[in-house]
């Protein structure tokens, strides 16, 4: 056999093992790969629909038809996974803040949907195999911070994990806040601190209110942060 032939099998046999080389949890690199062309697929897909959304709120006289445009929540996740397993966690946190200034725009332009005339400017829809439009926004969802949080943890940055955790504190559909909204209103008999703490309640919230109840999952995440920062109290 020539050394030409031996050198190009050896280079070929390079070639083959770094594809098949382990990215994480036993995905190659070539399936690495794939699932970022899907998550920028994601990212480019909500970009669109985010313009679009800032069009018709510009649009005084405009509202959103009943259009396919937004990527669901569980892909957009999927792509925030993506993006932090490939270090990115600045596009993972651009993703994100792009999910809720849609979410935030899209529901502010409903609201207002009686008021005005229907627009055919969104009238529009991608038609795409690997990718499921759908009409609404992807909503930021506990899985959204759990990852978000996790992500950033494994890239050592154990303080924008807490920061997230602070804001997901905020949001109206935070359980806590969901709960003390109904007992403002008078919908909670006996108000007191055992309402946070009861499943029923709790699964009734999330079933009925949509809201964010932390799991175990979750909290595991939100521990550990704390132990990278050496808070073990």
């Amino acid at each position: 056999i020539s050394h030409h032939h031996k050198t190009t099998t050896r280079r070929n046999a390079s070639a083959a093992g770094k594809q098949a080389k382990p990215v994480k949890g036993g995905e190659t690199m070539d399936e690495f790969a794939i699932r970022m062309k899907e998550a920028q697929l994601v990212e480019k897909l909500l970009l669109d629909a985010l313009d679009k959304v800032k069009k018709v709120k510009r649009n005084k006289d405009s509202v959103l038809p009943p259009s396919k445009l937004f990527p669901s929540v569980r892909q957009c996740n999927a792509a925030l996974a993506t993006f932090g397993d490939a270090g990115d966690f600045i596009r993972a946190l651009r993703l994100f803040t792009q999910m809720r200034k849609s979410s935030s725009l899209f529901y502010m332009i409903s609201r207002e949907t009686d008021k005005n005339p229907r627009s055919p400017l969104l009238e529009h829809q991608h038609s795409l195999s690997s990718i499921n439009l759908i009409p609404v926004p992807p909503k930021p969802t506990l899985v959204t911070y759990s990852t978000l949080m996790s992500r950033a943890i494994s890239l050592r940055k154990p303080t924008v994990a807490l920061r997230l955790w602070r804001l997901l504190q905020t949001q109206p559909n935070f359980y806590t806040n969901v709960i003390s909204r109904k007992q403002r209103d008078g919908r909670i008999a006996n108000p007191d601190t055992s309402s946070y703490m009861d499943p029923s309640m709790l699964q009734r919230l999330e079933k009925e209110e949509s809201a964010i109840v932390p799991d175990v999952i979750f909290c595991n995440t939100l521990m550990n942060a704390y132990a990278k920062m050496g808070n073990y109290k």
